[in-house]
């Protein structure tokens, strides 16, 4: 797709065939975008500048792209990212699959965090085969770590939306096809989760009583 547009840069033109990809765009707003030469130095100073390291292309609301080297603090449509891996130049023959991490942002970051969290960390790190080699006590740690970041992450994003979310432990879904330790494991965590349940309910009601104080005039 990018090979269509002669930008006769293989390193842009890498970037410009994943943006086109990802971010679903005709070929042409990447040629807009690409023709204004104040652009095109970002580029190069991106690839030749070592201390430059992310390049973030944005899709704007009015359907342009936008090419920066900050990340987006409040992102109103997709974007795509590119972080260079080393503090090298980035030359025309530079295997770039290599040289770059890249990815794309949502316009809901907990959103993404929260299914980052959910379908890769925590079955990458609470699964035992992983860390069949750790000491245990390290083992049930980080598996305690992970399942307190899950929690964590749920609350937080409920929290962004105006909601109150109890997690429910990991590993609760399966306590019944679970072995004898890992239904220890289970119960612990959802001992732990349940203690933490008073936390909400308790902030959401003193926060309502200080909204009724304020309008009213009244202490509790």
């Amino acid at each position: 797709m990018a090979s269509e547009l002669e930008i006769g840069d293989s390193r842009v033109e890498f970037m410009a065939d994943y943006v086109l990809k990802t971010l679903k765009i005709k070929p042409d707003k990447w040629t807009k975008m690409y023709s204004l030469d104040e652009n095109k130095q970002i580029f190069m100073d991106f690839f030749e500048k070592p201390e430059l390291t992310t390049l973030v292309i944005i899709a704007t609301t009015a359907g342009g792209l936008v090419v920066q080297y900050e990340w987006p603090t409040n992102p109103k449509a997709k974007a795509c990212y590119f972080v260079r891996r080393s503090r090298e130049g980035i030359q025309k023959d530079t295997v770039l699959r290599n040289a770059l991490l890249y990815g794309d942002l949502s316009t809901s970051p907990l959103d993404q965090l929260s299914a980052f969290v959910d379908e890769v960390l925590v079955p990458l790190l609470s699964n035992d085969r992983n860390h069949d080699k750790w000491p245990k006590v390290v083992s049930q740690d980080v598996t305690r770590h992970v399942h307190n970041l899950k929690s964590n992450v749920y609350v937080v994003s409920g929290q962004a939306k105006g909601k109150t979310l109890l997690p429910l432990p990991v590993g609760a879904d399966r306590v019944e096809e679970a072995g004898d330790g890992e239904k220890c494991v289970i119960l612990f965590f959802t001992c732990f989760i349940v203690i933490s349940y008073n936390v909400q309910p308790h902030y959401v009601i003193r926060s309502t009583f200080r909204k009724i104080s304020v309008i009213t005039n009244v202490t509790w």
